[in-house]
C-alpha cells in the first residue's frame, strides 16, 4: 500500500513543504507507518549540512528479494543489502528542490535482530533510514574513514530518535509471517 503524506515544517524562517510517502511492498512484517513517517520526517528536518531544500522523501519498504533487484539495477549487484539510497535532481517546473529515495530491507533487520539480544528490529530499521538520509545528505561510506564517520552519525541520529520516542514499536512485536 502506498500512503502519501504532505508536510509543512519551519526552517530556520522558512517554510517548507515536502512531501513525505511510504511505500511498503512486503506483507511478512509489521510496519507502524505512522511512526515511520514521523521518524522520516524527523531525519529530514535534521539532514546534516542540510542547505537545500527537498520537495519529496519517499521510504520503501522491502524484502530481501526486492531490494537486490533494485541493487542490481542502480549498483549492478543482485545481493540483498540493508539500504538504498537515491537522490533526484529537481524536476523542471516543480519547486526546484531536489528530491530522494530511501529503500530500506525491513527483513535483513529482523534477521539481524534475532542474532543480537540487546537490539531490536525497530531500532535497526530506524538505524537504515538514519543511514539512508545520511546518504541523501552527501555523506558516504566508500572508505573506511567514511564508513566508521557515517557510523557515528547514525548512531547519533538513532540516539536522538529514541529519546524523542519516535524509534519503539516502528517494527511491532508481533509479525505476520507470510507461510
Amino acid at each position: 500500500p502506498r500512503i502519501i503524506y504532505f508536510q509543512w515544517f519551519r526552517s530556520g524562517r522558512e517554510s517548507q513543504k515536502m512531501r513525505i510517502s511510504i511505500n511498503n511492498f512486503q506483507s511478512a512484517y509489521a510496519l507502524n507507518t505512522k511512526k515511520a513517517r514521523k521518524l522520516l520526517l524527523f531525519f529530514a528536518r535534521n539532514l546534516p549540512g542540510r542547505t537545500e531544500k527537498w520537495s519529496e522523501i519517499s521510504l520503501i519498504i522491502m524484502g530481501d528479494a526486492d531490494i537486490a533487484v533494485i541493487n542490481s539495477i542502480y549498483f549492478g549487484r543482485n545481493l540483498p543489502t540493508d539500504v538504498i539510497s537515491l537522490k533526484y535532481p529537481p524536476i523542471p517546473g516543480e519547486y526546484g528542490q531536489p528530491g530522494g529515495e530511501i529503500y530500506v530491507n525491513i527483513q535483513r533487520a529482523v534477521t539481524i535482530c534475532r542474532r543480537r539480544t540487546s537490539w531490536t528490529p525497530s531500532r535497526e530499521l530506524a538505524l537504515y533510514i538514519a543511514h539512508g538520509c545520511d546518504h541523501l545528505s552527501g555523506m558516504d561510506d566508500r572508505t573506511l574513514r567514511e564508513r566508521g564517520r557515517m557510523r557515528r552519525m547514525d548512531l547519533r541520529w538513532l540516539a536522538k530518535a529514541m529519546a524523542s520516542g519516535l524509534v519503539s514499536n516502528l517494527v511491532p512485536a508481533r509479525q505476520r509471517r507470510i507461510t
